[in-house]
Order: C-alpha cells, then sequence, then structure tokens
C-alpha cells in the first residue's frame, strides 16, 4: 500500500488550516472523447466551499468569500444536483470560468455532466452537456483547436441538439485537421443523423490501419 506523506495546508480563502496528502485528491472521470478513465485533481474548503485543484491554490482574482457565498456558487446557478460530488464538479467550473480557463471548467461541467447521468440526474446531465458545449466553443473560436471543435461537437450531440453538429460541420473548414479528428467529426455527424446521444466510442486502429 502507497503511503503518502502529510502536510498541513491553509485554505486561500478563509485561511483554515487542515491535513491533507502531499498529492492532490485524485478522482476518476471519463473523457468523452474516447471514453478513457482520465483523473481530475480536486479539494474543496469544508469551512468556505472553495473549490480548486487544492484550496491553498490562490484563487481568481474575483473569487473571494464574498463571491463563494452568492446565490450563484452556493446554489451552482440554481441546479438542484442529486449527487454532492456533482455539485462540487460544478462549481470547480465555476471558479475555472472565474479564471477564464474555458477548457478546464468545460472538463470540469462535463464531469458534473458525468455523474449525473451515472445517478439517473438526466435532466441536470443535460444541462451540464450544454454548458460545456458552450465553453468548447469558447475555446475553439480562440485557439482554432480542431480537437475543441470535436468537444464542441460530442457535447452538442449527447445533449440532443443534433441539427447544431450538423450546422457546425458544414461550415467548418477541416481540410488542414488531422485524420483522427475528422474521423471523429463525421462519427459525430452521423450520431447526430440518427439522433444519438450515446458517449462516443473510438477505437483505436491497428497501426498498420489507416483511418
Amino acid at each position: 500500500m502507497e503511503t503518502r506523506e502529510e502536510k498541513n495546508n491553509c485554505c486561500a480563502i478563509c485561511g483554515a488550516e487542515y491535513e491533507e496528502p502531499a498529492q492532490p485528491k485524485i478522482t476518476d472521470g471519463l473523457n468523452l472523447m474516447t471514453s478513457v478513465k482520465v483523473r481530475m485533481m480536486v479539494r474543496f474548503c469544508t469551512r468556505c466551499g472553495y473549490v480548486n485543484h487544492s484550496v491553498s491554490m490562490e484563487p481568481p482574482k474575483e473569487v473571494d468569500m464574498a463571491w463563494l457565498q452568492s446565490d450563484a456558487f452556493r446554489s451552482c446557478d440554481g441546479i438542484r444536483f442529486k449527487h454532492e460530488f456533482a455539485s462540487q464538479s460544478y462549481q470547480f467550473h465555476l471558479v475555472r470560468l472565474a479564471d477564464q480557463d474555458y477548457r478546464g471548467a468545460m472538463l470540469a461541467v462535463s464531469l458534473a455532466a458525468q455523474i449525473c447521468e451515472e445517478t439517473g440526474d438526466d435532466e441536470n446531465a443535460e444541462t451540464c452537456l450544454k454548458k460545456a458545449a458552450e465553453l468548447a466553443q469558447k475555446q475553439y473560436r480562440l485557439d482554432s483547436d480542431p480537437m475543441m471543435l470535436a468537444m464542441w461537437c460530442e457535447y452538442l450531440r449527447r445533449s440532443g441538439q443534433f441539427e447544431t453538429v450538423l450546422e457546425v460541420t458544414e461550415q467548418e473548414d477541416l481540410s488542414d485537421a488531422p485524420q483522427l479528428i475528422r474521423s471523429v467529426i463525421e462519427y459525430q455527424r452521423e450520431g447526430a443523423r440518427a439522433h444519438d446521444k450515446s458517449v462516443m466510442m473510438l477505437r483505436t486502429p491497428p497501426r498498420d490501419e489507416v483511418l
């Protein structure tokens, strides 16, 4: 069994002292592009509710005690989640959003969506997937990363926005995108035409197989 060294830490917001492992707590999530388990590092302060990769981490400029006590943060924008970790993941997304970290916020809210799906909280899962789609769109508009376009379409499709998937993929120029990304986009288009909301199962081809 692995033994982790412990050390004293203080919350960057309220100053609460506590002991935590030297390595952040890891929580298995699901990469919605490949259905491969990924790891998100999330901690929250039990006193003030600050959520980040570590609560001793300096918060975004606007995140202070008043911000944490706001109705929007405490109520998760009015979303009543059935599972506590879904709430914490959503709040983590709000903190990353306050730092204009659209990619991090997208991953956090998609994790909230996954937890909702696993607990039968389907309405909130769809709400979170729609927010993930909006964030993927913002990130794609910033850096033109074709992977973000694929993620955008994935979240659109999984939240039932089938016509938008078809519109987006028809408008974007994919001529310079890697073959794998073009294959993923075509998968999204096929799923949208079939009104399929299921998680994408991306098959890794043998080394000698050309997609």
